[in-house]
């Protein structure tokens, strides 16, 4: 019961960090529309913006 329990609550917390993921590679691809940058840079800037948060 108590297993059942972990796996719905860790099922629950992964789905909400994808959403998370998904919601921030959206508004990264608007930032760069809005800036006028080219898509290429997405890569590159996703990944600043995921080391910036793990300082």
């Amino acid at each position: 019961m108590q297993l059942r329990k972990d796996m719905a609550a860790a099922s629950k917390s992964s789905i909400s960090k994808n959403e998370a993921a998904v919601k921030a590679a959206l508004a990264n691809v608007l930032f760069l529309a809005k800036e006028d940058l080219p898509n290429s840079f997405l890569p590159s800037f996703n990944n600043f913006l995921i080391y910036q948060v793990k300082r």
